[in-house]
């Protein structure tokens, strides 16, 4: 085949090749296109109705009214008190605010971490964790079980 027979032969093919794409890939354009508008609807109708539901939901006004009076007490009861996000933090500055004379005691002991960091936040101070891998016997409302 010659240079000039090859080269024609590719252009014909890259046209041809190119007319098969162009026509699919239009096609799979718009099929994404008509999904994401689908999706877009469904969206749109979801969130009107959750906000349409949160302006007009009892138990919904009853939280958040709840939450704006815990902020209230909060600001009013410890001012301008870091707040701790983690369990664990809360215990570590619980910790480091301890008198450094007397004791560090844990009842319940379960995995060991909290008792981990009081001993690390404790340094060479003694610390020490009971438990007697029962359970708790309370039912939280002072009722044994």
């Amino acid at each position: 085949m010659s240079t000039g027979s090859g080269s024609s032969t590719r252009t014909w093919l890259k046209r041809r090749v190119g007319r098969a794409l162009e026509g699919s890939l239009e096609q799979l354009m718009e099929r994404e296109r008509a999904e994401s508008k689908a999706r877009h609807d469904d969206l749109i109708a979801w969130l009107t109705k959750f906000e349409r539901r949160q302006r007009r939901d009892v138990y919904t006004a009853m939280e958040r009214s709840a939450a704006d009076d815990s902020a209230t007490f909060a600001v009013e009861a410890f001012g301008d008190v870091q707040p701790s996000f983690h369990p664990h933090d809360t215990l570590r500055h619980a910790m480091e605010q301890s008198p450094s004379t007397g004791l560090s005691l844990e009842f319940g002991v379960a995995t060991g971490r909290t008792l981990a960091i009081m001993a690390e936040t404790r340094g060479r101070r003694k610390v020490f964790g009971f438990d007697s891998f029962d359970g708790c016997q309370s039912t939280g409302a002072g009722v044994l079980k």
